[in-house]
């Protein structure tokens, strides 16, 4: 039989907006592109379940990032939908749900965080163009970080608080302990991030033999990012607690620094443009290998780097994965991808000058998956 299936990924590790860089989502488009004429009568049906610990990081890339943060494990549950509303028109709905931990070896020890999503992508056949059968593609999504409160960050020699008994400095409600007399200590940060994203592009494929299939994708994508970060200490005007040594230095300029290096108050927007092109080859009735290259270049507007932050623009991605189908109405799969400068590009919400420096490596990741149709 003829294999031609319609696939999206799973996920990998988690975003931490002020803390790690997303270890991350993999990026489900690049499926959607080498897959984009599914052989079912009227859509699919898609769970995925990924989990991730330190034991499985087999490209080791948690070492390479330096620092005092490390991934200790995440998961990610994901349900898609997709239905044939013409025979030419796809239209699919994506909904997401993550946890992930990071370790530290200063406060915060240990920070978890949830991240949500919704996206929603439309498909459309036009035909042969130049030769190539293609088709064109636009969707948008909606990605949010749940509030995070730290209770206590080590800043340099400088331990702020928080409910942490050892902190260099921290604050409590001064109105309830005047009434009470029982001390509620403010958390030093609480943060939030979110992502709306759109994008349009196209795919074209050219069939060079029964078994052999050229494939190539252009895509263009905007995203907008807000990272809302707040700390009641940012709200100290009092020239006696600014002026105050803490930690061996002043107190003002200890929260300045901090407020420095934290994730910009104002949004700002990314936006990309990325080429695929690859090959897939069916070496079997059942079985479909499928390789690609890409190359994507990143630009930012209103975005306000950091004072010693290098930017980072380009990124080459290579994708390689094994397909097995022992149905028609159900199709599972392997998948290698590698990056040359992390997510850039892929993740946009996973950018930012608290976490810029780690966009500096390569990565690798696994993937395994299940796809049923209908």
């Amino acid at each position: 039989m003829k294999i031609n299936w319609i696939l999206i990924i799973g996920k990998g590790l988690l975003y931490l907006s002020c803390f790690m860089p997303a270890i991350a989502f993999s990026d489900q488009q690049y499926f959607l592109n080498l897959f984009p004429n599914p052989s079912v009568n009227r859509g699919y049906v898609i769970i995925d379940y990924t989990y991730f610990d330190q034991s499985l990081d087999v490209f080791n890339y948690s070492s390479r990032l330096g620092g005092t943060s490390k991934p200790e494990r995440a998961s990610a549950t994901f349900i898609g939908l997709g239905l044939k509303v013409t025979e030419n028109i796809w239209l699919s709905y994506e909904d997401e749900n993550s946890k992930g931990t990071v370790i530290r070896t200063a406060e915060p020890l240990n920070v978890e965080t949830d991240l949500a999503g919704e996206s929603v992508h439309l498909r459309w056949s036009i035909g042969k163009w130049l030769g190539f059968k293609t088709q064109l593609f636009a969707g948008i999504a909606n990605r949010d970080q749940a509030d995070l409160d730290i209770e206590c960050y080590d800043y340099g020699d400088t331990l702020l608080g928080g409910n942490c008994d050892n902190a260099d400095f921290r604050l409590f409600d001064g109105d309830l302990f005047s009434q009470t007399g029982e001390k509620v200590y403010y958390p030093v940060l609480s943060t939030r991030a979110e992502e709306d994203r759109w994008f349009i592009g196209a795919v074209a494929e050219l069939v060079w033999s029964p078994r052999l299939t050229l494939k190539q994708a252009l895509k263009y994508q905007e995203s907008e990012i807000s990272v809302v970060t707040t700390s009641p200490l940012f709200d100290i005007q009092s020239d006696f607690l600014l002026n105050a040594q803490v930690g061996g230095r002043r107190l003002g300029d200890a929260l300045t620094e901090l407020r420095n290096s934290l994730p910009q108050s104002t949004p700002w927007k990314e936006k990309s443009a990325r080429y695929d092109i690859g090959l897939t080859y069916t070496f079997a009735d059942s079985f479909l290998a499928a390789a690609s290259i890409g190359y994507v270049y990143v630009g930012r507007d209103q975005y306000q780097a950091g004072s010693a932050e290098k930017d980072y623009n380009h990124n080459f991605v290579l994708n390689a994965s094994l397909w097995f189908a022992p149905s028609r109405f159900l199709a599972t799969y392997i998948r290698a991808e590698f990056s040359s400068n992390y997510l850039l590009g892929l993740d946009p919400i996973t950018y930012n000058r608290k976490t810029s420096r780690f966009f500096e490596h390569p990565y690798a990741q696994l993937s395994a998956g299940i796809i049923v149709s209908f």
